[in-house]
């Protein structure tokens, strides 16, 4: 359900060209991240988990 959703904290690339956007569901069992390119608005997905239980928000790609 789209209108159910969290987004990590963005962080840029080291060469400031795109942003790695984090994408997890309300159930919190689906996480995706996003390389997103702000001048274009085009994203690609570069990983995917979804677990039977949980799964938490990378701290290497934003989280606090």
């Amino acid at each position: 359900d789209k209108e159910d959703q969290y987004f990590g904290w963005p962080i840029w690339r080291p060469d400031g060209s795109t942003l790695l956007v984090q994408w997890i569901n309300r159930g919190q069992d689906h996480l995706k991240i996003f390389d997103v390119a702000p001048a274009s608005g085009s994203k690609k997905l570069m990983y995917e988990e979804k677990q039977n239980s949980w799964v938490d928000l990378e701290d290497g790609a934003g989280g606090r």
